[in-house]
């Protein structure tokens, strides 16, 4: 059975600029209404500090994912 690794993203360098989710949408040719990447941001009840935080959620399986290419921050 072949490996597949875990995917991480820094999220103290997610800006929530959505490249990621359509990178991933571009490449894979996903139809519609299905999605791979999926970035949510986290309002003041989930994340109470003064700063935006955002959740990237994946569902981890490509080899070289189109998303980690496509993050203007490398996050």
């Amino acid at each position: 059975m072949k490996n597949q690794k875990a995917f991480f993203v820094d999220v103290q360098r997610c800006i929530g600029c959505y490249t990621c989710a359509m990178a991933c949408k571009n490449t894979y040719q996903v139809e519609a209404g299905i999605t791979w990447r999926n970035l949510q941001a986290l309002d003041e009840t989930a994340y109470p500090h003064r700063g935006m935080a955002f959740y990237s959620l994946a569902c981890n399986h490509c080899e070289r994912p189109a998303c980690a290419a496509a993050c203007p921050e490398k996050a």
